[in-house]
């Protein structure tokens, strides 16, 4: 089920996203144990490059880019990224669009984060896209927010993950890309 936040950010929750991945264990590839360089013991990243997994996900998210009404050019997906965030790790704020170009000259267009699990304290999720308008400027996401629940947001929204007080935070981030803008 496809929800429309007042926000235009769309939410996917349901069995759907764990069907559509299988088993982890049968499409991880690439684990490294630092998921962040500068900070030790901070969990791990691997990464799924499965082509049905793939243009699955890129089909929910023309699918998403359609629903919000963004209508952007877009035409291919990066490899999905699992993490596994230790305690204590935490993220300052980013966005996932940046300057660099990928394959064909495409940049990020539409990010996506999968929440896969919420066995663990703090690793809030904060997303700014309220504007300077407002008091608070960003929404937060926390652990009452589904198992297996997708959060799909523009590439060029500002995103932090607060402070792992205890546990690990597991996700899996996706990256579409499409040409430059004119």
């Amino acid at each position: 089920m496809i929800y429309t936040a007042p926000t235009a950010s769309q939410i996917i929750s349901s069995a759907f996203i764990r069907e559509t991945l299988g088993s982890l264990d049968d499409v991880l590839i690439n684990i490294d144990n630092t998921v962040d360089n500068k900070i030790p013991n901070s969990g791990k990243i691997g990464y799924i490059n499965n082509k049905e997994i793939l243009i699955n996900y890129f089909k929910i998210c023309s699918n998403v880019n359609k629903e919000a009404g963004w209508d952007l050019d877009i035409d291919s997906i990066q490899s999905l990224v699992y993490r596994e965030y230790n305690t204590n790790y935490k993220s300052e704020w980013e966005v996932d669009q940046h300057d660099q170009l990928y394959e064909g000259d495409n940049l990020r267009k539409i990010s996506f984060k999968i929440f896969l699990n919420n066995d663990f304290e703090g690793g809030e999720f904060d997303f700014d896209f309220l504007g300077p308008k407002n008091e608070q400027r960003f929404q937060t996401f926390n652990q009452t927010i589904p198992v297996n629940t997708a959060l799909f947001f523009q590439s060029y929204n500002w995103h932090r993950i607060r402070t792992i007080d205890n546990g690990i935070k597991k996700e899996i981030s996706g990256f579409v890309l499409g040409p430059k803008y004119k």
